[in-house]
């Protein structure tokens, strides 16, 4: 049997994501983070979780939102982070196209 391995506590500022990192970065933070504790970020006061995202090629400038009728992107670095599902504060987790059905004009405003 292996040895005991010891991982550090995450501290809940490390929750919070920068948008001005490696979108690969970022994917595999939402992902690992998921489902607790949960990264987590704010976009006009918005305070939102993220539970499921995949990386995309889609060219948008760091924290540059690009919402359609079915995807919820958010620019980053070098590349943009497609969001799968979403818990916007006080809410359920949902699909990104829940999300986007109910709170696309409160992103975009």
């Amino acid at each position: 049997m292996g040895k005991p391995t010891y991982a550090k506590k995450i501290k809940k500022e490390e929750l919070f994501l920068d948008f001005n990192e490696n979108y690969l970065k970022i994917v595999r933070k939402i992902n690992a983070l998921s489902p607790k504790p949960t990264a987590r970020t704010v976009i006009k006061n918005l305070y939102l979780k993220f539970y499921r995202a995949i990386p995309c090629e889609m060219n948008l400038k760091p924290y540059e939102i690009y919402i359609n009728k079915e995807e919820f992107i958010i620019g980053a670095l070098d590349g943009s982070v497609k969001i799968l599902e979403v818990q916007p504060e006080n809410s359920k987790i949902m699909k990104a196209k829940d999300f986007i059905n109910g709170y696309a004009k409160l992103i975009l405003a």
